[in-house]
């Protein structure tokens, strides 16, 4: 977890559900157990408006437990319907990585873009 997150924690009515577009094996790009995940936004013309190094959190449940994890995007801030993160799927990555290799097209989770100077974008440019 980053430092900044204890004190800047997402307020709960900044949470946005997204959906999973895909998830992408990426071990021979990245390395060993790395996966791109890319969800969809609001709109197919919707701009998430976060730059790499600004970042992203996520919660979902598995097995009635709610996990979170911290992401910077991997996708332009400019890149339209859709906002990918780059994760690791093994114990290194934190308890949120079983959910996200677990995850498939349709799967819904929740994004909160409050841990920079921007809120994440869900209107259509």
């Amino acid at each position: 977890m980053f430092p900044e997150a204890a004190w800047n924690a997402p307020v709960e009515s900044h949470w946005q559900p997204v959906v999973v577009r895909e998830v992408r094996n990426t071990d021979a790009v990245y390395g060993l157990a790395t996966r791109e995940v890319r969800f969809n936004l609001h709109g197919s013309l919707q701009e998430s408006g976060l730059a790499v190094g600004q970042f992203i959190a996520l919660r979902g449940e598995l097995d009635g437990e709610t996990l979170m994890g911290y992401f910077s995007p991997i996708t332009r801030p400019n890149d339209e319907g859709v906002i990918g993160i780059l994760c690791r799927v093994d114990a290194k990555g934190g308890p949120i990585t079983t959910l996200l290799e677990k995850a498939r097209p349709g799967t819904c989770l929740h994004m909160s873009g409050r841990f920079s100077q921007h809120a994440l974008q869900c209107q259509p440019r």
